[in-house]
């Protein structure tokens, strides 16, 4: 229910209602609760398995799906086994939430970390999909769920923090730390340099310290251990 929530940008609840509304018994003959029960069970087994297959830890959801199992085979009425696989998928939901947000959190340090080691100048989106053996259209919907702001965002202010270093040496022009930094051409150099720093490159370079303190590149949304 989770992961097709996250595919279709559904809600859990809406999912959920459309399943249980598709087992509930018209009626509450021997034969139609037992197929009942049956459907439910085997969501159970379904969730568990697409649950561990995400990374939570099996020994995690072992017991409840041993549980809800039980509990749906023994409910007094379709409406219990019903009640009894809701709670399960409840637990489910929010145990693959946290996984999801590990991983997209590790994702988005390992862009960092190759933004590091090969520099944000000459990078694009594509060699850090790449690196990460993601398609550019997923990294970028996680990296902007996770940290905020797009992923092209980031990548201009990594560009602007190295330009605001090139423009502290007086041996070069404006127009060579645009193009040392990775920007198409002076002009659009000044006009993002100015919207992230609020004055031009020729400013900035006269009176840096007038300007935004220089410093560490733009802290993200992750935790210093995401790596581990």
């Amino acid at each position: 229910f989770r992961s097709k929530a996250f595919r279709h940008g559904t809600s859990v609840s809406l999912v959920m209602r459309e399943f249980l509304a598709l087992v509930m018994p018209p009626d509450h003959s021997p034969a139609e609760t037992q197929q009942s029960r049956a459907l439910l069970t085997w969501a159970i087994e379904h969730l568990a398995l697409e649950t561990v297959s995400i990374g939570v830890d099996p020994s995690h959801i072992k017991a409840a799906k041993e549980q809800a199992t039980t509990s749906v085979l023994h409910a007094p009425s379709p409406f219990g086994a019903c009640e009894a696989f809701r709670r399960f998928a409840d637990l489910v939901s929010q145990q693959m939430a946290s996984a999801f947000s590990q991983r997209e959190h590790k994702i988005v340090f390992a862009v960092s970390q190759v933004v590091e080691e090969r520099g944000a100048a000459q990078i694009t989106i594509q060699h850090l999909a790449d690196a990460v053996h993601l398609s550019s259209g997923h990294l970028s919907r996680v990296f902007r769920r996770t940290v905020g702001m797009t992923l092209e965002q980031f990548l201009i202010l990594q560009r602007v923090e190295l330009a605001k270093r090139a423009l502290l040496d007086p041996r070069l022009n404006v127009a060579e730390v645009a193009e040392r930094c990775g920007f198409c051409n002076p002009a659009y150099f000044a006009s993002v340099f100015k919207k992230y720093v609020n004055c031009t490159p020729r400013e900035f370079a006269s009176q840096p310290k007038r300007w935004e303190p220089l410093g560490a590149s733009p802290r993200l949304g992750w935790p210093t251990d995401a790596a581990s």
